[in-house]
């Protein structure tokens, strides 16, 4: 289970690297982990409210 969030992870923050890396206008640190964040937290309570639906 370790490795399926690692790689699912890893392309993202190599995208985010990236991208990161070629704005020539880059926003703080802060808000791009708190939106990265929130988008983690979305996609769990979206496998939590998924599981009773689905049995």
């Amino acid at each position: 289970m370790l490795v399926l969030f690692i790689a699912s992870i890893t392309p993202v923050l190599l995208f985010f690297f990236y991208i990161n890396s070629k704005d020539k206008h880059k926003e703080p640190f802060s808000i791009l982990f708190k939106c990265f964040l929130g988008g983690f937290l979305s996609i769990i309570l979206t496998l939590i409210l998924n599981i009773p639906l689905t049995y």
